[in-house]
């Protein structure tokens, strides 16, 4: 009954507005056949009311909207914090001479998955740094390293040699 109550006040605004405007107008259609000055002001002054009226429960209903957009985020951050603790964290297969085979002429080929944290690169050990999670294959494996902008760059310019 209370989910999505923002999307529900913008839907009660859209109805109150079209029943406003179209009493309005009948109510102006009906004073127009016995003063046809007074049914114009009638039918054009109430819709002009009904719409703005309407403006500011659309408004709060918006506002809610936007606002469980960004507890949703908000929620979704906590989440990944521990993720990123993770990223920071040095796994087995990113020794140094495991890096140096990584960089060198062996990788086979090389994605990015668009799956974004903030820690430390597994290439160049740039902490606190943006970080994306990429593919590597090589002759040793496949594996999934958080890896920074700069190192993504080189990798992208070696495959493209």
């Amino acid at each position: 009954m209370f989910d999505n109550i923002g999307s529900k006040i913008i839907n009660v605004a859209n109805i109150t507005t079209t029943i406003g405007i179209v009493c309005s107008c009948i109510l102006g259609i009906v004073i127009l056949l016995i003063n046809p000055i007074l049914g114009l002001v009638v039918a054009g002054i109430g819709s002009l009311f009904s719409w703005l009226g309407s403006l500011v429960l659309y408004g709060f209903g918006y506002l809610i909207c936007q606002v469980d957009i960004l507890v949703q985020r908000e929620s979704s951050n906590d989440k990944n914090t521990n993720e990123e603790k993770l990223v920071n964290e040095e796994p087995e297969d990113s020794k140094p001479e495991m890096r140096r085979h990584v960089m060198s002429e062996k990788c086979n080929s090389f994605k990015r998955t668009g799956k974004h944290s903030r820690g430390m690169c597994l290439v160049c050990y740039a902490k606190d740094k943006p970080l994306e999670l990429c593919k590597i294959i090589d002759d040793v494996g496949t594996r999934e390293w958080p890896i920074c902008d700069k190192c993504i760059k080189t990798f992208e310019n070696k495959m493209n040699q």
